[in-house]
């Protein structure tokens, strides 16, 4: 989802190759003002061949800035008039755009390329023809990742199941902290959403994050995770009616509650009762695959990715019979991918024919800043308005006023109203726009 994007109005395209110089490919974006940062030996080109494309503006991308991407995207919003927090950044080189493009605030679409340590707020695989099939501007608002999409639950409603499913075949192969890469390269891991820890500016108000948080906790607010992987998972046996098998990631010996077996029971009934597959997806769930066989220090204390790998290294033994068959691994959370390589390490050691994980969310790089929070409106009330759960409807959340306990105030806002405050409240007005400094 745009996360921190009201109303998407303004679409920034970074560096697009010359080949999409296509008047009617572009035609198909005219509900949006949209700027083209091209090389500067093609600006002529682009001008000419996008002529009659009236909402289509073509700036030339200067290397020269310090800050570069930032800085071009201030021109880029200039240019238009724009801000932050109405934009979206379309970048072709997620290695080397997607962490600044984030910083900057805006919107991101990453527009094909493999699964980074960064996600942006989303994937496609054709540009501009995939924005053709949104329709409009609350269209591109609801696309974005399935789990994050369903999480969404504001006045009751969710947004639908719209939402994509990422994948990336041998993940793990880029990963150079993880042992004996060779033996699960053919692993295919999957990614439902984002999780933005705790120290990220973006935490409070991203709901996924939120209820994964609860959900750790078998709380009823995590619940509507379950049907995102129940979702997920019948769009995997619908592409792959070879899966045998669907276990989890075990919880460690000192941790009572095992809630991703909680969110699978739920998410494969919930599935089964929703598409009917057959094999019904409850018939495949077998949570006594993998033991912990050991009790491990914590992952994040662990400090490097290399020694999170040790930490989690023969901590799993798979004690069922899953030779030749297809097993998917589901877990929470994916930070360093260590836990999840050593299960499926375990899986086909013990003589799986296939692998693939089914991840909720992919732990993000952090965005630091000091967050401003949008100021109740009650008349004589100090308080300012975060995102809370209702106590009423678990699935709900809206913006409440922190003097609820203290005096009582009962201001507040629906979710989306706060969440536009917040976003415009928050928007970067400091991106840098001077020449850096030539040694």
């Amino acid at each position: 989802m745009l996360l921190e994007v009201n109303r998407p109005r303004h679409l920034i395209v970074g560096r697009p190759a010359i080949e999409l110089a296509n008047a009617e490919l572009w035609r198909c974006l005219n509900r949006f003002k949209v700027v083209l940062l091209v090389e500067p030996e093609e600006r002529t080109e682009w001008e000419t061949r996008l002529s009659d494309v009236h909402f289509v503006r073509v700036l030339e991308y200067d290397a020269s800035l310090a800050y570069e991407l930032q800085a071009n995207i201030r021109r880029a919003l200039e240019l238009v008039n724009g801000e932050p927090y109405n934009a979206v950044y379309v970048t072709f080189r997620p290695d080397d755009e997607l962490q600044d493009a984030v910083n900057t605030r805006l919107g991101t679409i990453q527009v094909g390329g493999a699964v980074g340590d960064v996600m942006p707020d989303i994937f496609l695989r054709d540009f501009p023809g995939d924005l053709a099939q949104v329709g409009n501007q609350v269209g591109l608002r609801r696309l974005g990742h399935l789990a994050e999409s369903l999480a969404v639950v504001a006045d009751g409603v969710a947004f639908g199941d719209a939402g994509q499913i990422v994948s990336q075949a041998r993940f793990f192969w880029r990963q150079a902290h993880i042992h004996d890469r060779d033996q699960i390269a053919a692993v295919e891991v999957i990614f439902l959403g984002r999780y933005f820890p705790t120290s990220d500016v973006r935490h409070e108000k991203h709901q996924l994050t939120r209820r994964i948080l609860k959900a750790k906790e078998c709380d009823p607010r995590g619940q509507p995770l379950a049907r995102a992987l129940g979702d997920a998972l019948h769009r995997l046996a619908f592409r792959n009616p070879t899966i045998d098998i669907i276990t989890r990631v075990p919880p460690k010996q000192s941790r009572p509650n095992d809630h991703v077996r909680w969110l699978l029971r739920k998410g494969c009934r919930i599935a089964d009762s929703k598409f009917g597959d057959d094999p019904s997806l409850e018939s495949r769930l077998d949570v006594g695959v993998l033991r912990c066989a050991r009790d491990y220090p914590p992952q994040k204390d662990a400090r490097s990715y290399e020694n999170r790998d040790e930490n989690v290294r023969g901590a799993f033994q798979c004690i069922a019979d899953v030779r030749a068959k297809h097993v998917v691994i589901v877990d929470d959370i994916l930070t360093s991918g260590s836990t999840m390589a050593e299960c499926a390490r375990q899986v086909i050691n013990a003589g799986a024919s296939s692998v693939t994980a089914l991840i909720l969310a992919r732990n993000q790089n952090v965005v630091h800043a000091f967050p401003l929070d949008p100021a109740c409106d009650v008349v004589g009330c100090s308080g300012t308005l975060h995102p809370i759960f209702k106590n009423t409807d678990p699935y709900a959340m809206f913006w409440g006023c922190s003097k609820f306990r203290e005096d009582g105030c009962s201001g507040g806002k629906r979710y989306y109203e706060g969440l536009a405050l917040s976003n415009q409240l928050n928007t970067r007005d400091d991106l840098p726009l001077e020449e850096d400094i030539d040694f």
